[in-house]
């Protein structure tokens, strides 16, 4: 019980507790739960994963993957942490036994049982030594190659650095690399080459890869950089695997590959075949190749339909170059097993085939690595060279054209401005689409957003929107068409959308903060019995949405942003306020010193002061973002300072990391920041400008900020989204 820990840390009767004081009762238990896992007998079998995360694995056969026990099976599911159990074990190092083959991994943890698969497992490791294999910093550190063979990757990720390069793969230039804390780096620093991350560090780049992760599209719910750094296996194998498809269906698309259009079916255009998601392409690519080859079986999955290995035969048959020697005699092998073999075998002589697989996961039908194979087979050798050389020609036209028709568009709509105003707004358009798309996929919808306009339009992405913003918000029973087909239930839809966007907020109108705070603590952030958000959408209607109107889009999804950042913030200041009403009188808060807040954390207890002593229930503005921002510089002794955010000194990213430096010193390098002056004349670098605007948005999401933002939106000062990188770092420091 926490009694007798406190007793046997000598600290019972204390009112308060320091940090070290309150590190002391931490070691205490977990020695006491060591203890008790020791004495119980209850693990049937043990494995180390290093360091401070130890887990007990208990190892039991299945035939197959079972995905409802295994929550990193889901392709593109959303990740749930879960704590696990500390008990003292053997150390990384021995290989798990023979039997763990073909098996799924259990792992005991204080909230249930989770798995994961040992042939996933060896798979991805098998991929980061291929695709990061060229990387300096993780030579230097000497994290590659990872075995396969044990539970090496566990041990290999634990400081941050491979996480960070992956998400580079997934996506290019989703973190700037000089923002990654690596061992080289620091050696280079202080001039030693037998020099490790701190603990810091280590969390920072973890912060960096979960926050990158998150606005690139993956879906990470509840996971945090301690989750990682123990190695909580199905979190960690979860996280991986959706980078790993990111990066290895990246290249799946006609602007890479022309020659996919050869997959148009009749009466199809290119724009249909460019909104399929990749994994429907891949299917069309290798039953294209089936049938070019005359066989009459078509593969409808990634799983069964491959496990007899007939598809694979006559697919590498096809795209192979002849020096490999592809055969299509194993269609007559009449065992399974081995027709798998000789596949993964033809493979393996192509030489660039990023992510393998053995031949037990073909026969299995297991999806997940079958999805990953064929991936990787298409970026070796896509097999379109076929085509006849006036085909090839003609198509690469048809998609060379659809490229140029696309990126005129912009051009197009901005020549036909009647003015400077409206040139800029058809710009932010472009810009403001991308985050808010981010920001979307973020609160992990059901549909994976891919094109804002399109998917908007019947309704149910900002149903789901506005329920993650105020759970319990939308009658999903009474009111929403879930498949709207027709245009009346899409319309429909988009009413209901507008009715609650426009609805006032009850709880607020009526009781303000009272109402609010009576729901801290709850399971959700919203508003108690918030009848809708009080957004201004004068002459928005639902077939506006319908008619995929940009800009009433825009507006729509831009208010519920500003809602989500504003909201969360005010709630905080709601706790504060809460729990300063509820402690004895004369007892200091806890932060009440503020000698041991950052300048950001200063600033932040005077942005709660004003808030409290304000009108009761007045709602937080930017304008008190933009004074927390300009306070926290000032209490660094900075001069610096915005009148708004649409400043074009902005531009230069001095100000944002500045900002950043004032919630938390260490987060940024000075030695990395440009030195560049906005000059109202002259203007500033623009790639002086470009570097500090990356390094910005990296070093806040070092901080954990979910930050949606490009670095183009922050040197061409989108003040919209200037605010909300702002606003997410005040969030943060209200966190911390």
């Amino acid at each position: 019980s926490s009694d007798s820990v406190l007793l046997a840390a000598g600290f019972l009767n204390a009112t308060r507790l320091s940090l070290s004081d309150f590190g002391a009762c931490a070691r205490e238990l977990v020695r006491l739960r060591a203890a008790t896992a020791t004495l119980s007998g209850a693990v049937p079998q043990r494995l180390g994963f290093g360091g401070a995360a130890r887990f007990s694995v208990a190892a039991t056969r299945l035939a197959q993957t079972d995905e409802n026990s295994d929550p990193a099976a889901i392709s593109n599911g959303g990740l749930r942490s879960s704590r696990p159990s500390l008990c003292t074990v053997p150390g990384v190092g021995a290989k798990p036994t023979k039997e763990l083959s073909g098996q799924l991994l259990r792992v005991h943890g204080a909230y249930g049982l989770h798995s994961f698969s040992h042939e996933e497992k060896a798979a991805f490791a098998n991929y980061l030594s291929f695709a990061l294999a060229d990387d300096a910093d993780l030579a230097h550190a000497q994290l590659l190659p990872i075995s396969s063979e044990n539970l090496e990757l566990f041990e290999k990720v634990r400081d941050g650095v491979i996480l960070c390069k992956l998400v580079n793969l997934a996506q290019a230039d989703a973190i700037d690399e000089r923002a990654i804390n690596t061992a080289r780096r620091l050696a280079l620093r202080v001039g030693s080459s037998a020099t490790s991350l701190s603990l810091f560090q280590t969390t920072e780049n973890h912060n960096l890869a979960i926050s990158a992760a998150r606005a690139v599209g993956c879906h990470v719910i509840n996971i945090g950089a301690s989750d990682l750094m123990e190695g909580t296996p199905h979190l960690l194998l979860g996280l991986v695997w959706q980078l790993v498809k990111m990066a290895l269906l990246s290249s799946v698309n006609l602007q890479v590959h022309p020659g996919l259009a050869v997959l148009l079916k009749a009466g199809e255009e290119l724009p249909a075949l460019s909104a399929l998601p990749a994994e429907h392409v891949l299917l069309r690519w290798l039953n294209w190749h089936l049938e070019q080859a005359g066989f009459n079986q078509r593969v409808k999955n990634f799983g069964k339909d491959l496990a007899d290995s007939l598809a694979y035969t006559v697919l590498l048959h096809r795209i192979a170059p002849a020096s490999i020697g592809a055969s299509l005699a194993p269609l007559t092998e009449p065992n399974v097993l081995l027709r798998a073999q000789t596949v993964v075998k033809t493979a393996a002589r192509l030489g660039d085939v990023a992510f393998s697989i053995g031949a037990a996961d073909i026969a299995q039908g297991n999806e997940k690595l079958n999805l990953g194979f064929i991936a990787a087979l298409f970026n070796a050798a896509p097999g379109l060279e076929l085509l006849s050389a006036e085909e090839a020609v003609r198509l690469e036209t048809m998609a060379a054209e659809r490229l140029a028709l696309e990126a005129s568009e912009l051009a197009r709509a901005m020549a036909g401005a009647s003015s400077m105003a409206e040139r800029e707004r058809i710009l932010n358009e472009s810009r403001e689409e991308r985050a808010f798309r981010m920001w979307l996929n973020s609160l992990s919808l059901e549909r994976f957003v891919t094109s804002l306009f399109v998917q908007v339009t019947d309704g149910f992405v900002l149903l789901q929107a506005m329920d993650k913003l105020q759970p319990g918000l939308v009658d999903w029973k009474g009111r929403v068409n879930r498949r709207p087909r027709t245009v009346y239930e899409q319309v429909e839809n988009n009413n209901y959308a507008i009715l609650l966007a426009t609805s006032p907020l009850t709880a607020f109108d009526k009781g303000g903060a009272t109402a609010r705070m009576s729901n801290i603590g709850g399971a959700a952030d919203a508003l108690a019995g918030a009848a809708g958000f009080g957004l201004s959408l004068v002459g928005v209607g639902g077939k506006d949405l319908y008619d995929g109107n940009r800009t009433y889009i825009l507006a729509v999804i831009w208010q519920l942003m500003r809602f989500h950042l504003l909201n969360f913030i005010q709630l905080a200041f709601d706790r504060q306020r809460l729990a300063q009403s509820l402690s004895p009188p004369g007892r200091r808060s806890p932060d009440s010193s503020s000698g041991l807040l950052s300048p950001g954390g200063r600033a932040v207890r005077a942005a709660a002061r004003r808030f409290t002593g304000l009108k009761k229930g007045a709602p937080m503005g930017e304008e008190d973002v933009l004074r927390w921002a300009n306070e926290a510089v000032a209490r660094t002794g900075s001069k610096r300072k915005i009148e708004s955010f649409r400043e074009r000194s902005v531009c230069t990213g001095r100000f944002l990391l500045e900002l950043l430096a004032a919630v938390e010193p260490r987060s940024v390098d000075a030695a990395l920041v440009q030195p560049i002056e906005w000059d109202l004349i002259r203007g500033a670098d623009p790639e002086a400008c470009a570097l500090n605007a990356k390094y910005a948005i990296s070093c806040a999401r070092k901080m954990g900020c979910s930050v949606f933002c490009l670095w183009e939106d922050v040197v061409e000062v989108r003040p919209k989204l200037v605010f909300a990188f702002v606003a997410a770092l005040m969030a943060r420091q209200l966190e911390l």
